[in-house]
């Protein structure tokens, strides 16, 4: 998501008292993933990020202005922005074929920025959190960052899809003009919402200081919360018994923060560790049967189920979908496997 304010520059005349100046225009940058800090990962929000569109003029601040119905006139001010971010567009992007958990060796993400820097870092600092930034929707890290133009890296050495945003990857959006904002920073802002906003569109502005709301394009956003929806299980595998019953299991995804030399347990964050599994039909896709599993993070599916679900018991592969129980979304984002 991207977006240009109002605004304007100098405009030349001069009168006794000097030149007259507009306020120059705002770029904002928003998007949903899961939390960037540990305290955002029981709160519904998303993230946002400002800068002076013109890299002469340096960023005054803004206000972040919400409407639910976006109209004229129902605009309410509900943050301020102080602070500019280091935000830039893609402008070229290698578009190889890249997966989440392995390192990107293959692509490079040519950026171009409007206010900040960038600069590299080691293969363990990355892998410790650093150089983490969002491209699109996609939260990637990047180890090298090399200075190309003015204002102008490119980014290799990457990690892809981030914060639960894997489905990313091959984003078919990715490439130029795509949105990039370099995160770990304090201007990196986080706008609560109410939890009874999930699913509904809301509309916002970013107001640079000295202009009018009147005068600013609105954004709108269907409110996913991602920052507390569970992620999607994995490691999916079946056991088949002497009897043709299989049996599921899977491993949860913790949406909490952690680091390869961190000590200790991940917090779940989710309130009960409850999964829903789903047997899909081997011909026609639907939900053949649905299934409550509890902690121990296994089903068993009979043998007359899966004939029921079109397979030939202890023989097909099965096509699963398991998710997690959810306090706000009710269960969170499927894996949808052949086991």
């Amino acid at each position: 998501a991207l977006s240009m304010t109002a605004g304007g520059e100098d405009d030349g005349s001069y009168m006794t008292q000097g030149p007259s100046f507009h306020t120059p225009n705002t770029r904002t940058v928003w998007w949903e993933c899961r939390a960037l800090k540990e305290k955002h990962a029981t709160i519904p929000g998303f993230y946002l990020a400002c800068c002076s569109e013109d890299p002469n003029y340096e960023f005054t601040g803004a206000a972040l202005y919400e409407s639910l119905n976006g109209e004229s006139g129902e605009y309410v001010k509900v943050a301020e922005i102080n602070g500019g971010s280091t935000i830039g567009e893609c402008t070229s992007y290698t578009g190889a074929t890249a997966y989440h958990g392995q390192w990107d060796r293959a692509n490079t993400i040519r950026v171009e920025l409007l206010n900040g820097s960038l600069s590299s870092c080691t293969e363990l600092e990355l892998l410790n959190g650093m150089n983490r930034a969002v491209f699109g929707d996609e939260i990637i890290g990047f180890q090298t960052a090399t200075l190309v133009a003015d204002n102008t890296y490119d980014l290799t050495d990457l990690l892809r899809g981030l914060r639960g945003t894997e489905a990313k990857i091959g984003d078919a959006t990715h490439g130029a003009r795509d949105q990039f904002a370099l995160l770990g920073t304090s201007n990196i802002h986080f706008h609560e919402i109410p939890s009874g906003a999930i699913g509904s569109t809301r509309h916002y502005k970013a107001v640079p200081a000295g202009r009018y709301v009147e005068e600013v394009t609105a954004w709108s956003l269907t409110i996913g919360a991602l920052t507390v929806k569970p992620l999607p299980p994995v490691v999916l595998s079946r056991t088949i018994d002497g009897s043709s019953n299989a049996t599921v299991t899977w491993g949860s995804r913790s949406r909490g923060l952690s680091r390869i030399l961190g000590t200790g347990a991940v917090p779940s964050y989710e309130r009960k560790d409850e999964y829903k599994v789903e047997l899909i039909h081997k011909t026609s896709g639907a939900v053949s049967t649905t299934y409550t599993a509890t902690e121990a993070k296994t089903q068993a599916i009979t043998a007359s189920a899966q004939s029921t679900g079109g397979y030939t018991a202890g023989v097909n592969p099965l096509t699963v979908r398991v998710s997690q129980f959810s306090e706000y979304h009710r269960f969170g984002d499927t894996s949808t496997t052949t086991v």
